[in-house]
């Protein structure tokens, strides 16, 4: 009787978890569109070293998340690319995964802030080389960290 009981509460468990990633799905479908962008990069000693903006070529214009879980993402230029989507928990922290295609080269974002109308995606490059623009100088940062700040537009 009692593996009975434990097996019963381990699929109730279960089924808690997953309604929790469906609700979470059914928030982020629809169109965002991407109102800033932000490169930090920084030094050896975690200092922020230098920040950037990435321009209009470099970046996506909206992205759509479509109920059968693919992605549209369109450019400034027209352009239109399709993939596939997963969105996944890692302890409190939440991602969204590409399948098919590359964004800024990754293609797991963390979405470290969401509601139902705007999410902030961030993720984290290593040993990435940049000019400073106020210097002229070129680096490599050890890392750097780009910040996306979407807002839902339908």
């Amino acid at each position: 009787m009692k593996k009975l009981f434990l097996i019963l509460l381990v699929v109730l468990v279960s089924g808690c978890e997953k309604a929790e990633v469906v609700k979470f799905n059914d928030s982020i479908q629809g169109t965002w569109s991407l109102t800033t962008n932000k490169f930090e990069y920084f030094d050896e000693d975690n200092q922020k070293d230098f920040e950037d903006m990435l321009s209009e070529d470099e970046v996506f214009k909206e992205i759509t998340f479509y109920r059968d879980v693919r992605a549209q993402l369109l450019f400034n230029d027209g352009e239109s690319l399709i993939s596939t989507y997963d969105l996944f928990k890692q302890g409190e922290l939440a991602y969204v995964e590409f399948g098919d295609l590359t964004v800024f080269d990754t293609q797991v974002f963390e979405i470290t802030n969401s509601s139902s109308s705007m999410m902030i995606w961030k993720v984290k490059f290593t040993d990435i080389k940049y000019e400073n623009v106020e210097t002229g100088e070129t680096k490599v940062a050890p890392y750097a960290i780009l910040t996306l700040h979407l807002k839902k537009i339908d």
